[in-house]
């Protein structure tokens, strides 16, 4: 573990807030408590909320209600609306396309695309509430971002790790999954793990499978389905700007 010490900015500039705007924000909720102030702040964590307190503390009838008609996403604010429609691409520091973004733009292609002579296939496609299962090698940045893009489109993830193709394709099964994501090999121990082969005997065994999403990670030569399968980097080549949560 690193003793490296990190000091904070002296001059603020990278804080959203300053001492000075936080207490006007403080003395202006404390004068606006239903008002247009607190719809503003309420956009940060709800949608679509008209209703700002709806309380009452009348004997043996206590009721506290905040934005109670809106609706909001488990991702929406841990991926966020900048992150995933109005941030740049590419991050400033590394030029890297950010993963948050990135995770949720192949989740949230569900238009399907015209391929000549069946090279890839369409775009995957699913509605609220279909599962996802995630069979990933072991990176500690990447399962939280595949998750919340599951989450911000209404996906049900289930997380698949160090399975065997019989138990993965239990797994696979006994939820329904109709979408896998998954890479070309893991590494483990210093070892190549064949994730894709094994997601592919998997489906051999249980089907149901109408997507796989394949990351290269190890860039080895796998099986690809011309129907059922497409690289990562392809689906996200495609997608739209924009992919907003869905509430």
């Amino acid at each position: 573990m690193s003793d490296q010490i990190h000091d904070v900015p002296a001059d603020g500039q990278r804080a959203h807030v300053d001492a000075a705007k936080y207490r006007d924000m403080y003395a202006h909720s404390i004068k606006d408590r239903t008002g247009s102030g607190r719809r503003k702040q309420a956009a940060a964590l709800v949608q679509n909320a008209d209703k700002i307190k709806n309380t009452n503390f009348g004997p043996g009838n206590v009721s506290i209600k905040w934005f109670e008609d809106g609706e909001t996403n488990v991702s929406y604010n841990c991926i966020g609306p900048a992150t995933l429609a109005g941030a740049p691409t590419r991050s400033r520091s590394s030029g890297r396309r950010r993963p948050c973004r990135i995770q949720a733009h192949h989740l949230s292609a569900t238009a399907r695309r015209d391929v000549p002579d069946g090279q890839h296939p369409a775009q995957p496609q699913w509605s609220r509430g279909d599962r996802v299962t995630i069979y990933m090698p072991d990176d500690p940045g990447k399962p939280p971002t595949r998750m919340l893009a599951c989450a911000a489109h209404r996906a049900i993830h289930s997380w698949c790790s160090r399975l065997s193709p019989d138990s993965l394709a239990g797994r696979i099964e006994d939820c329904g999954s109709k979408v896998i994501i998954t890479a070309d090999e893991g590494l483990r121990g210093g070892r190549k793990v064949p994730l894709k082969a094994n997601v592919d005997a998997a489906i051999a065994k249980c089907g149901g499978v109408d997507h796989v999403i394949v990351v290269k990670r190890t860039r080895h030569k796998v099986e690809m389905d011309p129907v059922r399968d497409v690289y990562y980097h392809d689906a996200a080549a495609v997608v739209t700007d924009e992919c907003p949560p869905r509430t």
